[in-house]
């Protein structure tokens, strides 16, 4: 299974990727694509074998005075074998207008987030999303 060795980059993560899941994979390509479009966007992919292989966005150079190490992060999550993808944010970061996402108490960097689930290709939920990064980007920006 994917998630159960230790992932070193990007390219090694879609050449092990499932074929049978290649749907979910353009998903994160593609919201991967949206946050680098960001101006000084940075990625970081943090390999947890067993657990999961988080994309972690940030800013470099980090503001001045930004002490929160990303500005959004999407982790990939296995249940029952087939992949998913948790993208979060800090929730004072974003809005949420059609209440999609689930508050998660803590559970960024030990502050309250936001993060919706896609277990498979959504359109609608990717584009809400790009939204979302796009307002974390900029909160995180100031």
């Amino acid at each position: 299974m994917l998630l159960d060795e230790k992932i070193e980059s990007w390219s090694e993560l879609t050449e092990r990727w499932p074929s049978d899941q290649g749907g979910i994979l353009q998903s994160l390509t593609e919201l991967k694509d949206a946050a680098l479009s960001l101006k000084d966007a940075r990625l970081e992919l943090v390999s947890r074998p067993g657990i999961s292989i988080s994309l972690r966005f940030s800013l470099e150079p980090a503001p001045e005075g930004r002490t929160r190490p990303v500005f959004h992060l999407i982790d990939v999550i296995a249940f029952e074998d087939e992949l998913f993808l948790s993208a979060c944010f800090y929730g004072d970061e974003i809005t949420d207008p059609q209440e999609l996402g689930n508050l998660v108490l803590g559970g960024l960097f030990n502050e309250n987030g936001y993060c919706f689930d896609l277990d498979e290709p959504d359109p609608e939920l990717s584009a809400y999303l790009t939204k979302r990064q796009a307002e974390a980007h900029q909160a995180a920006a100031k």
